[in-house]
């Protein structure tokens, strides 16, 4: 029988959710801010209600039954594209604006997960005659009868003046499955009506990647930075030749000896020789003559573990993604190396990388862990930045996808391999768009020739060979930098249209990385919008030294062509105001100490005294904005109360003046991360059964972070910081109550109870 407590914790817990339910799963929010769509929507009927507008070709039908928005029906596909009697649809002409980016997006639904589509648009000119199709972008869905945003951007070219949208169907692994598609949208500018989903990091123990995509190694028995410079290369060119020019990575090794050679690339800009990306691309792609040969791939991955080259492996390299026809090959693949790339302890060893061709798949193959991290096409050419940042975006910003991104694909075979210029701006393009690693390809060594890809030429007959060195050492310095979020809570905003820059936080201070994008001179004046603090002036990043006063919260700079440059905002000390104090829920923190807060209190306390400010004044600033001034007193005495509204993150920082109204110093900018929201538990169920010794496991997230659980059971409590609880061998027979609390960093905290039938 039940004892009493135990059954009335049970009818507690039924009664409990008959009214309020089992809490849905719920995704942490990313700390990725949503980039969020801006133009009106030029799509005629975007509900597809009655499908008028849409025309529907092969057995694409309008389903009244399926929808997402206000049971408006959708458009359905059935029969994979290009099989007879093929799914495809398209809309109806949509003006446009040469020379402009459009967001172009639908959301689609499916039951029989992966499916994917291929989304085109049409082109006219401006008398409204084809042109024929533009670009085709290649997506899915990942999961089962789950509506999912799916997001491409188009920049129509000179030529093109209207266009329509056409949704054709793709790949399905049952032939009777079925996509609906609805609420499509097509509007100026780029952004996602969903915030982007959080990255999952990798953990290796030779090789991690956090969720921005920064690499680190395990060298020397610590964890070390890397910024993967990487070159495909054939097996017979030279590597110290590309270790001595800057690169320290290749991605054309398959084979221990491979390996080696590079390892043995020892150079002064790798001191460890050079690593490898271990190329599985003949493993996946239906073309090679080792096609899901699981047998070679474990064979030689076991010889380069045996050789103790696992040290100078750095991920396993699919190019690329965008055969996606091969979905169960690839987890044979997959499976094949995780069962191989595990340490004494059976733990993964390095991730699993896949470039994207079509970055719209990387949610399809990332959902089943078949890929660990994922990188972008950067473009070719002169064209300003291209097309390429779009990749390393969508990647980022998308919904569902949830592999880091990490490298930005340059692939050069035009003449604008001659220009050091050029090659500049598109390293310079993957650091602004948010990139952690490059990759190049490629190399067409002089003794060979390459006929497919006639506008090759050998590394040393590139811009790049005289430009790598310099650009090795730029991102070197650039690290600290380089590995913080592509993203502030403050912004700039250029005169010139034509510059494409970024900016960056460092312990407190701001960055500017800027890139001249034409082949002329430019001048142009930058303003700054919510920078928390007044900088003294605007330094080089690399020397130091002074380029330009800041004034009135702008600057102005000059660039000569194609130049790139980097600018450091430093913040004013403290000085003799350090020791003035904020407090938050009742906890006092010193201007000298973090300036980085947490908590669930949305009053904010200011207090301080000096009398270099008797009689004189405080002003508070709010994110740049100024929203109080205080007297000090004849003792220089003086405080300041704020309460926010909502929760949210907000800097502040203080300006002192004296009795004749002149600036004496600033303080430090406090960021602020006013947090009143619960964790949730997911993936736990109200009732388990479980053995003596085994364990119960649980998923929790927060809006900042779960830091630790309170777990009780049978009387006993722990605090601990694993997502996992194991039944005591002395467990008696029997029904029990768990009760799990998971708590954030300032304290809230939700609570769960589990009934667990002990076998």
């Amino acid at each position: 029988m039940l004892k009493k407590y135990n059954l009335a914790c049970y009818l507690l817990l039924c009664f409990w959710l008959m009214f309020f339910g089992i809490p849905d799963a719920f995704a942490a929010a990313a700390v990725r801010p949503h980039l969020k769509r801006t133009g009106a929507n030029l799509v005629t009927n975007s509900d597809v209600n009655g499908a008028t507008s849409w025309a529907l070709g092969g057995d694409a039908v309008y389903d009244s039954s399926v929808s997402r928005d206000a049971g408006t029906g959708s458009l359905e596909l059935t029969t994979p594209y290009p099989n007879t009697g093929n799914s495809y649809i398209h809309s109806a002409l949509i003006p446009v604006v040469p020379g402009k980016t459009y967001t172009y997006a639908m959301y689609a639904r499916t039951d029989a997960s992966p499916s994917d589509f291929s989304m085109y648009y049409a082109r006219f000119d401006e008398n409204m005659k084809s042109l024929g199709n533009g670009n085709s972008f290649v997506t899915a869905v990942s999961a089962e009868n789950k509506w999912q945003e799916n997001v491409t951007f188009v920049t129509p070219d000179a030529n093109t003046h209207f266009i329509y949208l056409k949704i054709v169907r793709g790949q399905a692994p049952r032939v009777d499955g079925h996509i609906w598609l609805d609420s499509i949208y097509f509007g100026e500018g780029i952004g996602f009506e969903q915030p982007p989903t959080p990255k999952v990091p990798f953990e290796g123990t030779g090789t991690r990647v956090d969720e921005l995509g920064n690499v680190e190694l395990f060298k020397n028995g610590a964890w070390e930075p890397f910024f993967p410079i990487c070159v495909y290369g054939d097996n017979y060119a030279d590597a110290n030749i590309y270790s001595q020019q800057g690169f320290n990575c290749s991605m054309w090794g398959s084979v221990a000896s491979t390996v080696q050679g590079y390892k043995n690339a020892v150079s002064n800009f790798n001191p460890d020789g050079m690593y490898t990306g271990f190329d599985i691309s003949g493993y996946v792609e239906p073309s090679h003559s080792y096609y899901n040969d699981t047998t070679l791939l474990s064979q030689r991955l076991t010889q380069i573990k045996d050789a103790g080259l696992m040290d100078h492996l750095l991920w396993y390299y699919w190019d690329n993604e965008t055969d996606h026809t091969v979905y169960t090959t690839w987890k044979n693949i997959a499976d094949t190396i995780k069962a191989v790339d595990i340490d004494v302890n059976g733990k993964r060893m390095h991730p699993i990388y896949a470039l994207d061709g079509y970055p719209g798949l990387a949610k399809m193959y990332s959902k089943d862990t078949l890929t660990d991290i994922v990188g972008a096409y950067m473009g070719k050419g002169h064209s300003g930045t291209g097309p390429g940042p779009n990749g390393l975006t969508i990647l980022n910003n998308s919904d569902q996808q949830v592999s880091p991104a990490v490298v930005g694909q340059i692939n050069m075979d035009t003449p604008d391999l001659l220009s050091s210029a050029v090659w500049r701006r598109r390293f310079y393009d993957v650091i602004l768009s948010g990139g952690k690693g490059i990759g190049w390809w490629r190399d067409c060594v002089a003794d060979i020739s390459c006929p497919n890809y006639a506008g090759l030429v050998p590394f040393a007959q590139t811009g790049l060979y005289t430009e790598l060195p310099k650009l090795r050492r730029e991102i070197d310095a650039m690290m600290p930098i380089i590995r913080e979020p592509d993203w502030t809570d403050w912004s700039f905003a250029s005169s010139d249209a034509t510059l494409r820059y970024g900016t960056r936080e460092h312990n407190g201070e701001g960055y500017l990385i800027v890139l001249n994008t034409q082949d002329t001179p430019v001048t142009t004046t930058l303003s700054t919008t919510d920078l928390p603090y007044v900088p003294t002036l605007v330094a080089d990043y690399f020397t130091n030294s002074q380029v330009a006063t800041y004034q009135n919260s702008q600057f102005t700079i000059s660039l000569e062509a194609n130049a790139t440059a980097v600018y450091k905002l430093p913040r004013p000390e403290p000085s003799v105001f350090a020791n003035d104090s904020l407090k938050v829920a009742n906890k006092k923190v010193t201007f000298g100490q973090a300036k980085k807060i947490n908590t669930k209190s949305k009053t904010i306390s200011f207090k301080g005294a000096n009398s270099l400010i008797a009689n004189g004044s405080v002003q508070l600033y709010r994110g740049g904005t100024l929203v109080q001034t205080t007297p000090a007193d004849a003792t220089g005495a003086w405080n300041i109360k704020v309460k926010e509204k909502k929760d949210t993150t907000v800097t502040f920082y203080l300006r002192y003046l004296d009795g004749a109204g002149t600036e004496l110093g600033t303080s430090a900018g406090y960021k602020i991360k006013i947090d009143t929201q619960k964790p949730k538990i997911t993936n736990l169920p109200i009732f388990l059964t479980k053995t003596k010794g085994a364990k119960i496991w649980w998923e929790a997230k927060d809006n900042i972070k779960v830091t630790s659980y309170k777990i009780s059971f049978l009387g006993k409590t722990k605090t601990t910081k694993s997502k996992a609880f194991t039944i005591p061998l002395d467990a008696p027979a029997g029904l029990h109550i768990l009760n799990l609390k998971a708590l954030d960093a300032v304290g809230n905290s939700v609570s769960r109870m589990v009934t667990v039938r002990v076998k």
